[in-house]
């Protein structure tokens, strides 16, 4: 089996040779994403990633999503023992003006680490509902969106944008690697 591949416009041709016949294959692409994690292999719960893809759904977005048992376990027992860290960087005035106000969101929306469809309703399991920061440990994903539109894409200086929005999630993403 040969493989060559060639490039028409935004989509891949891939010349595939079985058997001295080729068949051709006609993948379109219509975004480009990257994912990175603070090790060199693989993870199922990437830190950081972002994906530019047309009709404004450019994003860089950072955290772990919908982490396993053991993992929401370490990282609700991080927040119990010194929530003040996740506060202050949840706070900070420039990753308020990037993600929203570090408050519950009421019906729905998405607003800083707030606001996700697995957020719990009630508190949980080994938790006082009346513990100081129900609203942290109520969270089950850790992770912020910041959506870019097309205009700042294909503005000249997007990889300056984009290099501030990561500087500003960079403590975001050392807490959660904590």
């Amino acid at each position: 089996v040969t493989t060559k591949h060639r490039t028409r416009g935004t989509c891949l041709l891939v010349f595939r040779g079985v058997g001295g016949r080729y068949f051709r294959l006609l993948s379109c692409v219509s975004g480009f994403s990257l994912s990175l994690s603070p090790s060199t292999y693989l993870r199922v719960n990437r830190l950081c990633t972002s994906s530019i893809k047309p009709g404004g759904e450019s994003l860089l977005a950072a955290g772990t999503w919908c982490p396993g048992k053991n993992e929401l376990a370490t990282i609700r027992s991080n927040i119990a023992h010194s929530p003040d860290q996740l506060r202050q960087v949840i706070s900070d005035p420039a990753f308020v003006a990037l993600f929203g106000e570090p408050k519950p969101v009421k019906g729905g929306g998405r607003r800083n680490i707030f606001g996700a469809d697995d957020e719990l309703k009630v508190a949980p399991k080994g938790f006082d509902k009346d513990h100081k920061d129900i609203d942290l440990l109520k969270c089950r994903t850790f992770a912020v969106v910041h959506r870019f539109k097309d205009s700042e894409v294909l503005a000249p200086d997007f990889k300056t944008k984009l290099g501030e929005v990561a500087a500003v999630v960079r403590p975001f993403v050392r807490w959660r690697v904590q």
